[in-house]
């Protein structure tokens, strides 16, 4: 389990659109106090084992916050959901100590939240995207 998130980062540190669309800013678990938007938090939703005769499997629910300021650009957090999708749907990542069978997006939620900011308050969209991940431990 612990290979998969910097598996996760690695994708996401090549060059790409998702990478590009957000400046580089893609964190781990949380953001920086000081929020630079736009930008995307990634992070293990749950983990459940299982188990065959043979094999131990871990099937991981992912999920990435992205988040932009309302209003900045009407297409912007559509154009790097769209980006995310390109880089992770049905991805391969290489994740060390496990076979990786596969990354499926599941579901994508949609807020409007109100976040203090070092410029003041912001009306920030908030989208969250879930993607299941299954891996064989080897």
């Amino acid at each position: 389990m612990k290979n998969l998130m910097p598996a996760i980062y690695n994708l996401f540190n090549t060059a790409n659109a998702l990478n590009t669309s957000v400046n580089g800013r893609m964190y781990f678990k949380s953001a920086p106090a000081e929020k630079i938007f736009p930008f995307i938090v990634y992070d293990i939703i749950t983990d459940v084992p299982q188990w065959t005769f043979t094999s131990n499997y871990e099937d991981v629910t992912v999920q990435f916050d992205i988040f932009c300021i309302k209003g900045i650009s009407d297409l912007q957090i559509e154009t790097i959901l769209d980006n995310l999708e390109n880089l992770y749907d049905d991805s391969t990542l290489t994740v060390a100590s496990n076979t990786f069978l596969y990354m499926w997006r599941q579901n994508l939620i949609t807020t409007i939240e109100d976040m203090t900011t070092t410029s003041g308050n912001k009306i920030i969209e908030h989208w969250s995207v879930d993607y299941a991940i299954k891996m064989r431990s080897n």
